[in-house]
């Protein structure tokens, strides 16, 4: 499942959701991600006005927001719940406007700016999971659901 990929050890970056008497664990920046990559790819196909410079905020300056939240988790830090659904907001708002836009007119230079963005905040996260020890978005607390005293 998309939403359900964090390992045990990250849940508490995780939403706990009850579906059918079963408990999973959501991803809470994919939470925000997803709907929102959907209701960009439908803003632009459905032409919604804005204007050139809402635009290209909406298409590069979103997804630079939403990559750089998880650059400082990649860095070493954690991020409240809330914070990485609004980051995955960004990046999937921004990323489906541009989606739409592809569809409309194929490789609209937007798509170029956003691929060289992506490939930016990648190297830099990357860097960042360099120089904090290796582990992804590796914290000295425990996650929410584990008793550090049970060992």
């Amino acid at each position: 499942m998309l939403l359900a990929h964090c390992l045990p050890t990250e849940n508490d970056r995780c939403l706990l959701v009850g579906i059918k008497g079963q408990h999973v664990h959501l991803c809470s920046r994919c939470v925000g991600l997803y709907p929102a990559l959907g209701l960009g790819t439908l803003a632009r196909l459905s032409d919604v006005p804005l204007a050139d410079w809402l635009a290209h905020a909406v298409a590069l300056g979103l997804p630079l927001v939403g990559g750089l939240a998880w650059v400082v988790e990649e860095a070493g830090l954690r991020l409240p719940k809330a914070v990485r659904v609004v980051s995955g907001a960004c990046i999937g708002l921004g990323t489906g406007y541009v989606l739409g836009e592809h569809c409309r007119s194929p490789w609209p230079g937007e798509l170029l700016h956003l691929g060289i963005g992506f490939a930016v905040v990648l190297a830099v996260g990357l860097a960042a999971r360099g120089l904090s020890g290796g582990e992804a978005g590796s914290s000295p607390t425990p996650p929410d659901d584990v008793d550090p005293e049970a060992s």
